[in-house]
């Protein structure tokens, strides 16, 4: 059985990407790059920076979800709009392999 309550802390951003840092990384836990994805998509729509840039980080690798510029542009820009520096650079590399048309 699992020792990670159903949810992965639901309602706690911090919690939930504190827990897709450990699936990431393996620490504690299996490695698992997709349940990594999942849990920085919650906390990065709850709001969370840190969340935000890594969800962007992993959509241009390919890193537990398909490399999608548009996505990685989209998370980088929420982060960078709460001050992020390395997010600001991030949005700023992936616009610039992107068209107009997706940013449309």
């Amino acid at each position: 059985g699992s020792v990670v309550p159903a949810g992965g802390g639901a309602g706690c951003r911090e919690a939930q990407f504190n827990l897709a840092l450990m699936y990431e990384t393996g620490a504690g836990v299996p490695q698992d790059h997709a349940a990594a994805a999942a849990g920085c998509r919650r906390a990065a729509g709850q709001g969370e920076a840190d969340a935000q840039y890594g969800l962007a980080c992993m959509a241009e690798e390919g890193s537990g979800v398909p490399r999608d510029d548009t996505a990685a542009w989209f998370w980088h820009s929420l982060s960078a709009a709460q001050g992020d520096a390395e997010a600001a650079a991030g949005r700023d590399r992936t616009a610039a392999r992107l068209t107009a048309d997706p940013l449309a």
